[in-house]
């Protein structure tokens, strides 16, 4: 899996998290200390995230940095 592609499934993680957990984006923002337009931007793949703000995104949403950074790569299970 290419960087820009784990980037894109590490951002739809976020994103599933965010929309299971009732937060709109501005209240994610707030109670992770991300900015809004930095948290849009790497949600919508123009940016990565730190190992800072996975951590700070996994206390807002109540899960674990693991859980919003694994994915399945299924090009390599084939």
């Amino acid at each position: 899996m290419d960087s820009n592609h784990y980037a894109s499934a590490v951002a739809a993680n976020i994103e599933t998290a965010r929309r299971q957990s009732g937060l709109t984006k501005l209240s994610l923002a707030a109670s992770s200390g991300i900015p809004r337009t930095s948290l849009d931007r790497k949600l919508n793949g123009r940016g990565d995230f730190t190992v800072r703000e996975i951590t700070a995104l996994a206390t807002a949403l109540g899960t674990t940095p693991h859980a919003l950074v694994t994915t399945r790569d299924v090009s390599a299970a084939a």
